[in-house]
């Protein structure tokens, strides 16, 4: 499976425990670069579910005058160099630069924004938690120059024995976390401290690669309100970083954040729909709340405390779907945000025709075949079921009809509604625990053998089978046709749209299959507003080379090629026979081998 790994959600950036202040160790400004107050690391936090460090920063739009284009961290090995080597000139070995993008920010109002970073540990043990590290924010102006805030300086021992020693963690499982995988494993002796706040739920586990990557949530719209203090002595404070979103049909998507002092507190949460109350004194975390109508809604999230409730923050969501007459809010907090599915069908592939859409029927068997040939080396979905192995693409796990991985949260989506079919005797009840804590990671922590084994074995029950469909059709194939539709896109658009929601995921961050159809529409006239439809989808595969190409995994363009040859052809309703090239594979469909599958 070649998607991209699924941002983790905001609301677990925000909620982790955080290190400001005194938790870092600040250099004075004495070597020869330019430097301001504009650009600040604003403290730390440990994320268990991304199983790293994250430095939490802010940027001013402008500085001198001149709009910031770019902005990042430096990062720096504090035993290997020097602070005034901390430049992006002096980029080698023990000194990188990351720039920021969209998926790391957090806020942005008056003039400033705030992003954060997360450096996973690369090894869980004593020299990787205890190595120090120097970090520092840069911009680069509009007019060519770069900016620097002041150098900080943190391992990852240190923020953690704050974060642990103070409480700041916003669950009981999470700071046990820090003292069984971090505290404890740099010194047997150190102190345990009884956690005195916030309510239990499961943890998550750590990855084993190292490489600073900007994570946030792809589907948002971050607000600008933070909190300074209580209303009075004893109220609540109001929450920042809310985001609200309709991730799917008829849902609503709400996350925020709270500060130290929220935490500390022990504030709870409210949270309205058009004035009606639909979460009733929760934790910080992200919710969806499910039948919602169509149409533009008023969110607000209120906060409470001592029987105080403030007046809260708002924001308007537009929803998808049909009218519905029954909500029902989800109250479980999520570790990470994935795109939820819409309402379709689950009942396994057929071959009856409808209406001239993949979504079942021989148009439907090709689209399967096509992508298995790229995802298996096979025309024959039907054998994919059972499919599971580890291809070190970073995603973890690769199983299934299309490639579920277990880093990118729909492998956990397929096992959880096959649990849900077969709550009884399941071979993969016992991996659910473990699926959840390596979800955003590519750690087989928790799996291993025993859970390949039990896939395979899980593949043989017709309730596996349908959890698979399901998944496929709620998140890929139902949303990649009814866009293709809106577009005004032919049988064969409705696949080349298909086969890109497979492989990027959902989402509209600009590697994710939105921000590809956004960048296609920005380039070419799709045909729903009278433009030519081979121009249009040559301009999309064109978006979407320029994300494969940025990924090593992705440099073999072949499913792109195949696709260029049906347009070249003129083949817009996939008529067969088809014959194309799949790295390195030559396929031929003709109907009497489509009949067999």
């Amino acid at each position: 499976m070649r998607k991209r790994i699924m941002s983790l959600i905001c609301g677990v950036t925000i909620c982790a425990g955080t290190v400001f202040s005194g938790g870092v160790t600040q250099l004075t400004q004495t070597f020869g670069v330019e430097t301001t107050e504009e650009l600040n690391v604003e403290g730390y936090q440990i994320s268990i579910a991304a199983g790293g460090i994250r430095t939490v920063y802010s940027v001013a739009e402008s500085i001198d005058g001149s709009r910031v284009t770019e902005r990042g961290l430096i990062y720096g090995l504090a035993d290997c160099v020097n602070e005034d080597e901390m430049d992006i000139n002096h980029q080698g070995e023990n000194v990188k630069a990351f720039a920021a993008t969209s998926k790391g920010l957090i806020t942005s109002e008056e003039g400033k924004a705030t992003y954060t970073m997360t450096m996973t540990y690369g090894a869980m043990n004593v020299p990787a938690f205890t190595q120090e590290y120097i970090v520092r924010p840069y911009a680069k102006l509009r007019n060519g120059s770069y900016y620097y805030g002041e150098t900080k300086r943190f391992s990852i021992f240190d923020v953690a024995s704050v974060l642990y020693d103070e409480s700041r963690m916003p669950i009981q499982v999470d700071h046990d976390y820090l003292y069984n995988s971090i505290l404890s494993v740099v010194d047997s002796n150190y102190p345990r401290v009884t956690f005195n706040h916030a309510v239990e739920t499961e943890t998550t586990q750590a990855p084993t690669t190292q490489t600073p990557t900007t994570q946030a949530p792809t589907t948002q719209t971050p607000t600008t309100q933070a909190p300074t203090s209580a209303p009075s002595g004893n109220g609540p404070i109001e929450v920042f970083g809310e985001v609200f979103s309709s991730n799917a049909n008829n849902t609503i998507t709400v996350v925020w954040g709270q500060n130290n002092d929220q935490i500390a507190n022990g504030q709870k949460y409210n949270v309205y729909v058009d004035g009606v109350k639909k979460l009733s004194e929760v934790q910080c975390g992200s919710y969806d709340i499910h039948n919602i109508s169509n149409g533009t809604h008023t969110v607000k999230v209120t906060a409470v405390l001592n029987g105080i409730e403030s007046s809260g923050v708002s924001g308007q969501v537009t929803v998808a779907g049909g009218q519905s007459t029954t909500e029902k809010p989800t109250d479980k907090p999520t570790e990470t945000q994935t795109e939820k599915p819409t309402e379709a069908p689950t009942e396994p592939p057929t071959t009856q025709p409808q209406n001239g859409t993949i979504e079942s029927g021989n148009l439907m068997k090709i689209a399967f075949a096509i992508v298995s040939s790229a995802e298996n080396s096979s025309l024959n979905f039907r054998e994919q079921y059972s499919y599971i192995e580890n291809i070190g693409d970073g995603r973890g796990y690769t199983g299934g009809i299309i490639g579920f991985t277990s880093g990118t949260g729909d492998m956990l989506e397929v096992v959880e509604q096959y649990i849900a079919l077969k709550p009884n005797n399941n071979p993969l009840s016992p991996y659910l625990s473990a699926l959840r804590a390596v979800n955003g990671t590519d750690s087989e922590a928790g799996l291993g053998r025993n859970f390949v084994r039990a896939w395979q074995t899980a593949a043989n029950d017709q309730e596996m089978i349908d959890a698979q469909n399901k998944i496929v059709r709620e998140w890929y194939l139902h949303p990649a046709v009814a866009d293709a539709q809106t577009d005004g896109l032919s049988v064969l658009g409705q696949f080349i749209y298909y086969d890109a929601m497979v492989m990027h995921g959902p989402g509209n961050d600009s590697e994710s299959f939105g921000g590809i159809r956004k960048a296609a529409l920005r380039t070419a006239t799709s045909p729903a507003k009278g433009g030519d439809e081979a121009t249009y989808l040559k301009a999309f595969i064109e978006a979407r080379k320029k994300i494969m190409l940025m990924e090593e995994a992705h440099e073999d363009l072949s499913r792109l090629n195949a696709q260029l040859k049906f347009i070249n052809e003129g083949n817009f309703d996939m008529n067969l026979p088809l014959s194309w090239t799949m790295y390195g594979d030559s396929f031929t469909l003709t109907q009497s081998i489509l009949d067999s599958l």
